[in-house]
């Protein structure tokens, strides 16, 4: 005699939270993987951290930027104080904050 059993049905808000969990983990193996080839790579001397500075930097003025624009005219401010130091280190901070503060000026 066989038996079968019913599949469960997965509510949507169920299903909705398994795709982002699941989004989530492919984020972080990807970010495991590219950690890990930038490791060996920079251990074993094909990648040189002049070669990647100017693109590590960028990403880091789209984070500060998401945040800018996720936050009120005050925190805006000061991300873009923030970014005006930072330009000790690299010019495209100091472009991103000058920009956001032009920006800041101009609204008033």
């Amino acid at each position: 005699m066989r038996i079968l059993i019913q599949p469960r049905q997965i509510s949507a808000s169920r299903r909705a939270f398994r795709r982002i969990l699941y989004c989530i983990v492919f984020i972080s193996f990807l970010f495991a993987a590219t950690m890990s080839f930038y490791y060996v790579g920079h251990k074993n001397g094909y990648i040189k951290h002049n070669d990647i500075a100017p693109t590590v930097f960028a990403i880091d003025v789209y984070l500060y930027q998401i945040k800018a624009y996720l936050t009120d005219d005050e925190g805006k401010y000061k991300i873009a104080e923030k970014l005006l130091k930072l330009g000790l280190f690299d010019r495209q901070y100091y472009y991103a904050g000058h920009d956001m503060m032009i920006d800041l000026a101009q609204d008033g």
